[in-house]
């Protein structure tokens, strides 16, 4: 009698499971995508409205700068624009402006500009016929099939900006893939940018709430006050601060 051990073909052996529990390798995940390039636009534009639309909706729009005005909530933009010769209501913070005014600041931007990350293969261009790809942002909730729907943790987070990192058709980080609610807001966006930098290597979007928030994220350096524009009930617009050390409130100032 033989053996079954010494059968390849043996059944009911070893052997025989781990054929049936084998097969080709596994694909790596994404193995197949496209290498990264620039998304560029082939065809023209889908154009909605003709020519007199476009007319008329850009002479409204110039029509209200001109007669209506808009809200500058901030000292500093409403000099300079009472300096460049526009009306400025310094009480209001309502600025009108001329047209001719505009289209020239207008006409002094470019057609087109790139952003260059900390991988420099990774460079994209804004404007012209270019066009770029980003994730989902804010999301609140997230949801996957081992644990279900939930609310995002920096855990989660961390994951979707591997996710981002990992997909050549991504081109940029659109902010927060989903919500890191148990990092308290006040420094949420100073883990969530070292994250962004550290996890992937792509242009990032960078929340601009005020100048203080501007060189947290740019330095990544922790600092101890997290300011606000608000607004007290007799519409008084104010400046305020929280400290995250003690979160207590503080008032820095009145427009």
């Amino acid at each position: 009698m033989d053996n079954q051990n010494d059968r390849p073909d043996g059944g009911g052996g070893r052997g025989n499971r781990r054929r049936r529990g084998g097969g080709p390798p596994k694909t790596p995940f994404l193995a197949g995508q496209l290498d990264w390039a620039e998304a560029i636009f082939l065809d023209t534009p889908t154009e909605p409205v003709n020519e007199d639309g476009v007319e008329a909706i850009h002479d409204a729009s110039m029509r209200i700068l001109e007669e209506t005005g808009i809200l500058f909530m901030n000292q500093d933009a409403l000099a300079i624009l009472r300096d460049a010769g526009c009306d400025v209501d310094m009480d209001s913070q309502s600025v009108r402006m001329d047209r001719d005014f505009v289209m020239a600041a207008v006409d002094k931007a470019p057609a087109q500009f790139t952003i260059t990350p900390r991988n420099l293969q990774r460079e994209i261009t804004l404007g012209g016929s270019h066009f770029n790809f980003g994730q989902v942002a804010s999301a609140p909730n997230v949801m996957d099939l081992d644990k279900g729907r939930r609310v995002g943790t920096r855990a989660d987070f961390q994951n979707f900006l591997r996710l981002s990192q990992s997909f050549n058709c991504i081109h940029f980080n659109s902010g927060y893939p989903v919500e890191p609610i148990d990092i308290h807001a006040s420094v949420r966006h100073l883990d969530a940018i070292s994250d962004m930098l550290t996890l992937t290597d792509k242009v990032v979007h960078a929340y601009s709430l005020g100048p203080e928030r501007i060189e947290d994220r740019w330095w990544k350096t922790p600092v101890s006050r997290d300011y606000y524009v608000a607004c007290t009930p007799q519409k008084q617009p104010i400046w305020i601060y929280q400290d995250r050390y003690n979160r207590r409130w503080y008032l820095h100032g009145l427009f």
